[in-house]
């Protein structure tokens, strides 16, 4: 029987198991690499756990993984009702059109970068 998939698996778990396979690096490496236990790295390869905040900062610089990318797919559907919410919350309380606009811009630019 197949093992299920972890909690945290994730685009960005995708794109490191791709980055340590094109690059060579093992999981032992990338463990000295981030300064984490082995045990942890094989959390993470399973999607059962995921890079701490740091850690996972570190790697969109090390291996080009986008930050919102480590977001499980629920993560991000919940992320996005949370922006649609304060979206309409904000933009109704506001009066001014140049307010809104400006709140609107933050919010956007707060979504596109999984924030």
């Amino acid at each position: 029987m197949a093992k299920s998939q972890g909690k945290y698996m994730s685009v960005g778990l995708l794109a490191l198991k791709s980055w340590c396979e094109e690059t060579g690096v093992r999981q032992v490496d990338l463990a000295r690499i981030l300064g984490a236990t082995r045990s942890s790295v094989a959390f993470w390869w399973t999607g059962e756990a995921r890079p701490s905040a740091w850690r996972r900062r570190l790697l969109s610089e090390l291996a080009d993984i986008e930050i919102a990318d480590w977001y499980t797919t629920e993560e991000k559907l919940k992320l996005d009702r949370a922006l649609t919410r304060a979206r309409n919350m904000l933009t109704d309380g506001l009066k001014n059109g140049d307010e809104k606009r400006e709140c609107i811009d933050r919010i956007e630019k707060l979504s596109s970068r999984g924030v």
